[in-house]
């Protein structure tokens, strides 16, 4: 479901990029080529969002693969040191 939305999300941010610069000489004369710059960029925030929250299943499904390694939660790197938190969580900013 975020997968979908993230592609229908940059096909509209491609379409509405495509526009603001074939259109940006007159959105400059009528002054609104900084209105759609804005709307652009915020276009452009709410995809990375949507590609952060479609990349969360995948990273869940990693994270509890390398937890059943049998290894007591020590991960493949064994330095975690937390029981059932594969080692990698911590360096990589999941807390």
């Amino acid at each position: 479901m975020a997968e979908q939305a993230r592609q229908r999300q940059a096909t509209e941010l491609s379409a509405e990029v495509l526009a603001v610069l074939e259109g940006a000489p007159e959105l400059m004369v009528c002054g609104r080529l900084a209105d759609s710059m804005r709307q652009v960029a915020s276009r452009e925030e709410n995809l990375v969002r949507l590609r952060d929250r479609a990349a969360v299943p995948a990273a869940i499904a990693a994270a509890l693969d390398d937890g059943s390694h049998g290894d007591g939660g020590r991960g493949r790197s064994g330095d975690s040191g937390r029981r059932g938190l594969p080692g990698g969580w911590l360096r990589c900013g999941w807390r």
